[in-house]
């Protein structure tokens, strides 16, 4: 059962972890000089955060919802192109006015240029499947795009595990899976996470209040201090096991995803029976909802937007000055594309 502050929770959450992997992103030298770059850190968490809330909303949504096959892909593909097919343009827009104006900063970022593979790519969710060897290919400057084809696999994959029969659906995710490579199958189990952890909330109910405030401030305390210290000690090649990912290729650390993903399960867990029958108020439901929304478009948009307006700047790049216009500006450029997003969502699916 998803209650209505529980809900908002979800959204609450789904926000701050686009706000972390944004100013992780703002962080980096050649943005704002490395200001803040202790939150770096957290990007990859704050991912591995969307994997879990994803399973666990769709989870929801195919029990009390989507509940046929058309209705599903319906949603989920309006979902993911209402935003796409702006935040795509939008990119390349921002990377054209960049690189005219700093080509030395995008002589970096677009190491193999503007090229209508990685746009064709990750337009169809298969920038990081490995059996096409795009070797970690984005459309231009968008990196975090490499989430989206990981997300559209797990949509696919639970589709066919929910609304086909066994027979068909087992060869197809195998394929799939072979199609899509190791990366994204290590990965499927962490946002599984997310669908059992729903179904299990009729198992577990309601934990005891005091062992409930225990385990949702622990787990959170774990991943703050853990995901830094981790980084430090854990080894982070897989124990010699290669899982690529993302524009570079990077060697994706599986160890930090799982232990994030746990430990963020322990603590929706616990939350689940904290604040389910909490009452809100219409005005920070509102609030919420609305920061809800713009958590998908600011994600998708925000790397180039980032890139464009440090090419463009005119403070010094590793000054405050620079961190704070940079952020400002694209909160507002997500804010004003936030509602041609939704409008596109409900004309996709037909609704008036």
């Amino acid at each position: 059962m998803l209650t209505a502050s529980f809900s908002l929770y979800l959204d609450f959450i789904r926000f701050m972890a686009a706000v972390g992997v944004m100013t992780g992103h703002l962080s980096s030298r050649n943005i704002s000089g490395g200001i803040g770059w202790q939150i770096h850190e957290y990007v990859n968490t704050c991912v591995t955060v969307f994997f879990v809330l994803s399973g666990y909303v769709i989870a929801y949504v195919v029990e009390n919802k989507e509940k046929t096959l058309k209705s599903y892909l319906l949603s989920r593909f309006s979902r993911l192109y209402s935003v796409v097919l702006i935040a795509l343009p939008l990119t390349w827009l921002f990377d054209v006015v960049g690189s005219a104006y700093d080509p030395q900063l995008y002589a970096e970022i677009l190491k193999s240029g503007q090229e209508l593979s990685g746009y064709l790519s990750a337009l169809f969710f298969v920038n990081e499947y490995q059996v096409f060897s795009f070797n970690g290919i984005a459309p231009g400057s968008n990196a975090p795009f490499w989430s989206l084809s990981f997300e559209f696999t797990y949509y696919i994959v639970a589709a066919l595990l929910i609304f086909i029969r066994p027979i068909l659906a087992i060869p197809a995710i195998i394929l799939i899976l072979l199609c899509s490579g190791k990366t994204i199958a290590a990965l499927m189990p962490v946002w599984y996470m997310g669908y059992f952890l729903y179904k299990s909330h009729g198992v577990f109910g309601r934990l005891p209040k005091a062992l409930a405030v225990s385990v949702a401030i622990v787990s959170l305390g774990i991943i703050a201090i853990g995901v830094p210290l981790a980084h430090k000690i854990m080894p982070s090649d897989n124990f010699g096991h290669y899982f690529p990912w993302g524009p570079r290729p990077y060697n994706r650390n599986l160890i930090i995803d799982y232990l994030a993903a746990v430990l963020f399960s322990c603590h929706l867990l616990a939350m689940h029976g904290l604040i389910r029958d909490i009452a809100i108020t219409p005005l920070i439901t509102k609030a919420i909802r609305w920061l809800g929304v713009l958590t998908f478009p600011m994600y998708s948009i925000h790397l180039p937007a980032m890139f464009a307006l440090k090419a463009i700047s005119p403070f010094d790049s590793a000054g405050l000055p620079n961190y704070v216009y940079i952020l400002l500006s694209v909160t507002l450029i997500v804010i004003a594309i936030t509602p041609v997003c939704e409008k596109f969502k409900v004309w996709l699916r037909g609704k008036k």
